[in-house]
């Protein structure tokens, strides 16, 4: 039996019906995919903690704002680096095995920062730098995650697996800080990193349970330079995989608000600490929004407008935060851009997934990967080098601007006809039809 074969509408007799739902959560029908979620939800909460435990862990330890910004660099910047090889690694090894021996490896690094926490002889090297190890793991890891998702749910529901990704992903964003505060308040700052390394097991017991087919790799023999060249000679031969990938490279190098947030709360807003959690939890709740209409996207016109809308309407958002001296107007635009900017990112990532040729896809979320979190450090120290140059305002209506001429030369020059996948769709669903 096919088990990745969609699932009639008609719900099986004792089945709870999920035509109502969402369709970024009717997706979690399909057991593997539920229970793939299902670890990464946990394993997401656990990385939220370990990132309000280093801030608070750096902060103790030092006044000097920047060193926070550094802890930034060190868990993303690896993905800037390691991305194109470790998606090579994922076209030619087995993605599941990748996945496993990835969480697995991912343990070790909070439990060293956690036993210098209780030791009480942490410093800042030491916490960055195994930090850093954490984060060297997390970008060999990152493009298989993505790569084999197309393995555990049918094509035509690519979309809504990647959009109950984000809305998952999001609910931990808005749950995960809480939790870590809590645990640090409770039990001390070093068990907000034995529970980030716990975490990383859910996702290997998760994968335990899932064995989603294996493809026979062609070129074993091949160098993984010879591979990484020729990743990037099918990007630029397709089109549609060159313009998502530009869209998300714009769309991640030019949003850096985060690294101004506190500034913006507590200078601009005068509103302290309490303020900045408003505004993260109304990018949040935004998001979450935003990803279940991103799983109601099902054409390639819808498609379209998405990419165009979220771009614009992520630039007025900031248009909005930059002119605000009001947490509730702030609070608003940052929920836009929340909305806007995670249903674009969901659609783009999934159309770039559909397009893709499996025997490609790790190379190309390999690249994927460098732009979107290996850009993230690289947006944080934008931010923050405009924040000090022009004011944290300033540096926010700076990337309105961009995004703005980007998203109208996405328009004009016809970049949004490239994203076409109706058709690869229906080809990959003949073949079922037939048999």
């Amino acid at each position: 039996m096919d088990t990745t074969a969609p699932v009639p509408d008609r719900p099986a007799a004792g089945r709870v019906p999920t035509r109502f739902l969402p369709r970024s959560l009717q997706v979690l029908r399909h057991r593997d995919f539920a229970l793939v979620q299902v670890g990464n939800s946990v394993s997401q909460i656990g990385t939220w903690m370990q990132y309000v435990a280093l801030g608070w862990g750096i902060r103790q330890l030092t006044a000097w704002p920047f060193a926070i910004a550094l802890s930034l660099v060190a868990q993303f910047g690896p993905s800037l680096l390691l991305s194109p090889y470790a998606g090579s690694l994922a076209d030619r090894y087995d993605r599941r095995t990748i996945v496993i021996v990835g969480n697995v490896l991912m343990v070790f690094p909070p439990v060293a920062i956690g036993v210098l926490v209780s030791l009480g002889v942490q410093t800042i090297p030491s916490i960055l730098a195994l930090a850093a190890v954490g984060g060297i793991a997390q970008a060999m890891t990152q493009p298989a995650m993505v790569a084999i998702v197309p393995r555990i749910v049918p094509p035509d529901e690519i979309a809504q697996a990647i959009a109950g990704q984000s809305v998952l992903g999001n609910l931990t964003r808005v749950v995960g800080p809480s939790f870590g505060a809590l645990a640090i308040n409770a039990w001390g700052l070093d068990s907000a990193f034995y529970l980030n390394a716990v975490s990383f097991l859910a996702v290997v017991l998760a994968w335990a349970f899932v064995r989603p087919p294996v493809d026979v790799r062609d070129g074993e023999h091949e160098s993984f330079w010879s591979r990484i060249r020729a990743g990037l000679a099918y990007s630029r031969r397709h089109p549609q995989v060159l313009q998502l990938l530009g869209y998300a490279a714009v769309m991640s190098l030019v949003v850096y608000h985060a690294a101004l947030l506190p500034v913006i709360a507590t200078d601009v807003l005068h509103s302290g600490a309490s303020g900045y959690g408003l505004l993260q939890s109304a990018t949040g709740i935004g998001a979450i929004i935003g990803a279940l209409f991103a799983g109601e996207i099902t054409t390639d016109a819808r498609r379209r407008v998405a990419l165009i809308g979220g771009v614009l309407a992520t630039a007025a958002a900031y248009v909005i935060v930059a002119l605000s001296h009001s947490l509730a107007v702030s609070m608003a635009g940052l929920g836009v851009y929340g909305l806007a900017f995670f249903m674009a990112g969901a659609v783009s990532q999934s159309a770039l997934l559909t397009a893709t040729d499996d025997a490609y896809r790790g190379r190309v979320m390999g690249l994927y990967s460098t732009m979107v979190v290996g850009g993230v450090p690289i947006a944080a120290l934008t931010g923050g080098a405009l924040g000090s140059l022009l004011g944290v305002s300033e540096a926010v209506g700076t990337a309105a601007i961009v995004m703005s001429a980007y998203g109208g030369w996405f328009v004009l020059s016809g970049a949004y006809r490239t994203v076409a996948i109706d058709e690869i769709l229906v080809e990959e669903l003949e073949p079922e039809g037939a048999t």
